[in-house]
């Protein structure tokens, strides 16, 4: 979308649903998603339960070595596949929805583990 002199130009309208923070894919038992395509179908939607906790951790890039990546994670695992590594990138991140009041804490002690 553009202002221009000449009015409003819009070259494109893709409206879509978007998972901020992967939320309801990690800590919902339907996600945004989902529920989007149900209700495109007029499809009926079930009752939404949610985990009372969720925290979602950013891995950000610390050097130009290859990332490793632990594969026993707790939390839900979303790389970008980004092929070059580097300080303060964002490579993906980790979320996880649980019911304690603890996941922030696991997800930084996995943050941790994984070598950037």
């Amino acid at each position: 979308m553009f202002d221009t002199k000449e009015g409003l130009v819009i070259n494109e309208i893709a409206p879509r649903v978007h998972n901020s923070g992967h939320y309801t894919s990690t800590a919902c038992s339907l996600s945004q998603f989902e529920a989007h395509l149900l209700a495109g179908t007029q499809s009926e939607i079930p009752q939404i339960y949610h985990d009372p906790y969720f925290a979602m951790v950013n891995l950000l890039g610390k050097s130009t070595r290859t990332p490793k990546v632990p594969q026993n994670l707790t939390g839900d695992l979303h790389w970008y596949g980004k092929t070059e590594n580097r300080p303060r990138r964002k490579m993906g991140h980790v979320s996880l929805g649980g019911d304690r009041g603890n996941v922030l804490n696991i997800l930084l002690k996995e943050r941790k583990e994984i070598k950037l």
